[in-house]
């Protein structure tokens, strides 16, 4: 019998020996397609049943906010017209902008599609037939600079910081000396990753209409779509 040691792999048609690091590249190469294709092939068969056009967005707690804020704001029944997806990330959403931005692909869709992207990714708004992306706008005065936590005001997060502490880390303003000179950083707030979940559920229970008012270019956004 044949050993692992007593055959080669060649490279076609020059018939080159590929070496293990060379194949070890493939394989990896190869299973990106695989998680690729498997990707597209979900995705295609979500947007082939649904019935009403899709917003996909970065993650779980968009869509748990956006349904809240459409509940204390009065969109409701504008939201009902779409069907919110976890699009898992800014990157499998550039997937899917890549797959349906062409004619040919975009004539398979039954119904239309939005990307929606939290205001740090900064992705230009467009649209091409069928499928659209838009980026939520920063809002600079607000104290969270990344992600849909940006839409909150200061004094949401005040009053998360007085009750629920453990939220939001705190980095104090400092210093630092680069190539001889001064250079200050402002003080800055972010949602601690492990109390990203709890935060989504304490907002959605206990936030107020007030707490919202950020997500209103959200749903600004989704009347322009279907009353263009």
């Amino acid at each position: 019998m044949l050993g692992t040691e007593n055959f080669t792999l060649h490279d076609l048609p020059s018939g080159q020996v590929i070496t293990s690091g060379e194949f070890a590249e493939f394989e990896t190469a190869y299973s990106i397609f695989q998680q690729t294709q498997k990707h597209r092939d979900n995705v295609h068969a979500e947007l082939m049943n649904a019935t009403k056009p899709i917003i996909f967005v970065e993650g779980d707690y968009d869509i748990r906010y956006i349904h809240r804020a459409a509940h204390l704001l009065g969109y409701e029944d504008l939201l009902s017209s779409f069907v919110l997806k976890d699009g898992d990330g800014s990157g499998n959403l550039d997937k899917v902008w890549k797959y349906y931005n062409n004619p040919m692909s975009q004539t398979l869709l039954p119904n239309a599609v939005v990307l929606l992207y939290d205001c740090d990714v900064k992705k230009p708004n467009k649209t091409e037939d069928k499928i659209s992306r838009y980026t939520v706008p920063l809002i600079e005065e607000n104290p969270i600079k990344v992600g849909i936590e940006n839409l909150f005001p200061s004094e949401t997060i005040q009053r998360l910081e007085s009750e629920e502490p453990q939220y939001i880390d705190f980095q104090a303003p400092s210093s630092r000396r680069e190539r001889g000179v001064e250079v200050e950083i402002p003080e800055s707030r972010s949602v601690n990753k492990s109390e990203k979940s709890n935060m989504c559920n304490w907002l959605c229970t206990h936030g107020e209409r007030s707490d919202f008012t950020g997500f209103e270019p959200i749903f600004e956004m989704l009347q322009r779509f279907v009353s263009p």
